[in-house]
């Protein structure tokens, strides 16, 4: 539960910030809190980026849509209409990675 308030905070954030700028602000004022109700450290911080990249491409100030909205030279509504799906999709993908640690630990677990 924890962790999906974060993520919470985390769509908001990306949506507003840089990825970088988001990440040296969060992680030293959340991970502790992540780490003391139990969240393994690196399944927070693939959790964060993750959720921070969904927000990076997401109105109303998302980054990526405007460069894509500038290189497709499409406008912004047509190219929200058509992520749509796409931004659910991300939203269930990271619903499932906060509920099953073990879909982005499993690699970690094998490299140690």
């Amino acid at each position: 539960m924890v962790l999906l308030f974060m993520g919470v905070i985390f769509l908001i954030v990306g949506m507003l910030m840089d990825i970088v700028a988001a990440a040296l602000m969060l992680i030293p004022v959340l991970m502790p809190a992540a780490v003391q109700a139990g969240v393994d450290p690196m399944h927070f911080l693939i959790f964060m980026t993750a959720a921070l990249a969904v927000g990076l491409a997401s109105p109303p100030v998302g980054t990526c849509l405007f460069a894509t909205a500038y290189v497709s030279r499409l406008p912004m509504q047509v190219l929200i209409r058509a992520a749509l799906p796409f931004y659910a999709i991300n939203v269930l993908v990271l619903i499932a990675v906060a509920a099953f640690p073990q879909i982005v630990l499993w690699p970690v677990r094998l490299l140690t």
